[in-house]
């Protein structure tokens, strides 16, 4: 136990009894995320407010305690694992939607807010927030912004941190501090910024200002069936240079087919590939246009066929595809590796042809889907726990897919961030200038180093 007895006695008699969590049994549920590592935390806490937030945070500090802020536990690469031990601070209890200003097209949140919620609060008003990860129904919006998650809308709309306009956040010291709309941008530097994407380890988000934009009028749907996964990632890229400014533009390779038959009601012939799903949104008089040079680009691009939904149930149904594919997956092999390579838009046809030939040279089982209207291809090794030698395999594909990310200019990460997973591959990603600067901004925040430390750049 790194905290001594009598330390987690003042933090019992600080926040009381109930909102302390000591015994083993029940830290575990801590100790992970969605990524295969774990880490036992000494204790976990709650808050409910921002002034509990701080009161720990100056706890933690005064003691010199690793405090790692967790909200769902949904992220990819060990972000919220407590690697060092220390506390584990649960923010799931600020759940509540402070106030949606329909007017301003600004959504107050605290930063346990469950995605998928806030949009359906949002839609109720006719308001439409964008970023939606394929885990929305259960992932935290904090969690979102620690992230800078993308997801589905993220060719069209970008990633979370182009929709926050503003953060209350405390700091390593225990302060609040409050940015963007909050101050009414008079700031001269939005600290804010800095935070989203910065995986919890510069200060603890307590509340969001959310932009939201108008609902669009119409959605249409449209699936698209390929031979291989290197001609689905050229029509991919077909759509985005016609102009046709899809919302939606994801592919998944024919692994991924095989495994989601069984959930969706939708013909998919045997010897299928690749499929897209794109979507449009917009006014009316936008989707008749922009459908119909869709279908023409699509069926330029020799797909073995291309269907439109015709109403809400159809869209729903191919929906099926692609929101069924994450547990699914789980089917093959029981131990996934899943890694979010981002690269340029010119290069998916590449890397696509890479990641085919990678499964074969190492022997494993590779699948792939994603977002490829922005180059965020999600990479899965699969495996087992009980085949040693073909977890090393699969550690040396990711070692290969991921300096092959980078020679052709591309990044580790799309928006799972680095955490655990992807900190020994940070030195082939950025240069020493560059990771000395970006240490500099975590000492400049955390000089403690108590919040989340470790994650990101190796020590």
């Amino acid at each position: 136990m790194l905290i001594e007895p009598g330390v987690i006695s003042d933090l019992k008699s600080v926040l009381g009894p109930d909102n302390v969590i000591t015994h083993s049994s029940e830290l575990f549920a801590y100790s992970y995320d969605g990524q295969p590592i774990n880490a036992i935390p000494d204790a976990m806490v709650m808050a409910s407010n921002v002034q509990e937030v701080a009161e720990i945070v100056r706890f933690a500090g005064s003691h010199h305690i690793p405090l790692v802020a967790r909200g769902a536990g949904s992220g990819m690469t060990g972000g919220s694992v407590p690697e060092k031990g220390g506390i584990v601070l649960n923010l799931e209890l600020m759940n509540r939607i402070i106030h949606i200003n329909e007017e301003d097209l600004i959504g107050y949140v605290q930063p346990g807010v469950i995605t998928g919620e806030f949009q359906k609060e949002a839609a109720g008003r006719g308001l439409f927030y964008p970023p939606e990860p394929a885990s929305s129904a259960f992932s935290t919006i904090g969690g979102n912004v620690a992230e800078s998650a993308g997801g589905l809308g993220c060719v069209k709309y970008g990633l979370t941190k182009q929709f926050v306009e503003g953060l209350e956040f405390v700091t390593a010291r225990g302060n609040i501090v409050r940015t963007g709309v909050y101050t009414d941008k008079d700031s001269p530097f939005d600290a804010g910024a800095i935070l989203a994407g910065s995986e919890g380890t510069l200060a603890i988000i307590t509340e969001i200002a959310i932009r939201l934009i108008p609902l669009p009028e119409s959605r249409i749907t449209v699936l698209a069936l390929f031979r291989t996964l290197v001609d689905a990632a050229h029509a991919s890229n077909s759509v985005l240079s016609s102009g046709v400014g899809p919302a939606v533009l994801e592919f998944m390779d024919g692994k991924c087919i095989d495994t989601v038959r069984e959930y969706a009601d939708v013909e998919i012939p045997e010897g299928t590939g690749a499929l897209l799903i794109v979507e449009l949104d917009g006014d009316g008089d936008y989707i008749s246009a922009g459908h119909e040079l869709l279908l023409d680009v699509l069926k330029r691009s020799d797909p073995i066929s291309v269907k439109s939904a015709r109403n809400d149930e159809e869209r729903k149904e191919l929906w099926k595809l692609r929101k069924s594919l994450s547990p699914s997956i789980g089917k093959i092999a029981p131990l996934k590796f899943n890694e979010d390579i981002c690269v340029p838009i010119s290069k998916i046809p590449d890397i696509c042809a890479f990641i085919e030939d990678l499964g074969s040279k190492r022997d494993v089982m590779v699948v792939s889907f994603g977002h490829s209207g922005d180059g965020n291809l999600h990479v899965n090794f699969m495996t087992h726990w009980k085949k040693p030698d073909e977890v090393e395999r699969v550690k040396q594909g990711v070692d290969d897919l991921f300096r092959e990310v980078v020679r052709i200019g591309g990044t580790l990460s799309g928006e799972h961030g680095i955490g655990i997973a992807k900190r020994p591959f940070i030195p082939i990603a950025l240069d020493e200038a560059t990771i000395e600067f970006e240490k500099k901004i975590k000492r400049a925040f955390d000089p403690d180093n108590i919040l989340n430390p470790g994650k990101i750049f190796p020590e």
